[in-house]
């Protein structure tokens, strides 16, 4: 008999948020890969099931492919999980789900709990066509340009941020992108669940009076959706600038631009960054 590989999805917090089919193939695992054993043990207690878990994260997922490839070649049936949710969203889930395809076994997706999918049903904005970022970078130039580029994209965007990073994450958002509708959202499906909507400035203020803890998703309408007005590309923001430098210094010319084109001036700024001012060379 041939091994198989499912991608099962399991609960974002509620634990009663676990389909029929899952449980049932859960029981019928001879191998559990699991991104967090804890916390699918815990998930395992609960529904009574014994199965042998083996740790596969992001730190291992190397020395853990042959461990689990083995158990396939072997005719067993090897079901992923990831700490919550659906896995290969945002996590080491595709390493092993490609390794298997190469190899010829079949992978079949559990479909279930995604707090992507749980958070764009609740966010009230019409995306047909979203962006997915999974996490924000870590360094603020590098998040800044980013947002800055789907900002220009027009589409909407979801993002996944830790409670550590949730306040430098809204102070970028605020740079660059001051008048983006947002709806944050907190511990979706478990017993403090929360929502907030505003601006990246109301929704900074807010966390700055009552800190939160917890995962939390953002969703931010993009011009498509009636976020906002189109934000003008970096190439019309460069174009402007060029064109008052001819009458005016570099840093009068980005001020001018950004009153004009209605944007931050710190988003003009970066735009512009690496042009000469009046009377220097490059």
């Amino acid at each position: 008999m041939a091994g198989e590989l499912y991608v099962c999805a399991t609960p974002i917090g509620n634990l009663e948020d676990i389909t029929f089919r899952a449980l049932r193939i859960l029981r019928e695992a001879d191998l559990i890969a699991a991104e967090d054993t804890k916390r699918t043990r815990a998930l395992l207690t609960h529904y009574n099931i014994a199965v042998p878990l083996l740790s596969y994260n992001e730190h291992n997922r190397k020395q853990r492919l042959p461990t689990i490839m083995a158990k396939l070649k072997e005719g067993g049936k090897v079901v992923l999980v990831s700490d919550a949710g659906t896995p290969g969203i945002s996590d080491p889930g595709p390493l092993l789900v490609a390794e298997a395809r190469k190899e010829g076994f079949p992978v079949i997706p559990l479909p279930g709990p995604s707090a992507l999918s749980a958070a764009l049903s609740i966010c009230g904005f019409d995306m047909p066509q979203f962006t997915f970022t999974g996490f924000l970078p870590r360094r603020e130039g590098e998040r800044e340009k980013l947002l800055l580029e789907l900002r220009e994209s027009g589409r909407g965007v979801v993002c996944y941020e830790a409670p550590h990073r949730i306040e430098a994450a809204l102070a970028s958002l605020a740079k660059v992108w001051p008048d983006a509708k947002v709806v944050l959202m907190r511990e979706l499906t478990k017993i403090y669940e929360e929502v907030l909507v505003g601006s990246p400035g109301q929704l900074a203020a807010e966390l700055e009076r009552n800190p939160r803890r917890g995962e939390m998703v953002l969703v931010i309408a993009g011009a498509k959706d009636g976020g906002q007005e189109a934000t003008p590309s970096q190439d019309q923001i460069r174009a402007k600038v060029l064109s008052l430098m001819e009458a005016m210094d570099k840093k009068r010319a980005i001020k001018e631009a950004a009153a004009e084109l209605g944007v931050p001036k710190r988003l003009v700024y970066q735009v512009v960054v690496d042009l000469p001012g009046r009377g220097e060379t490059d």
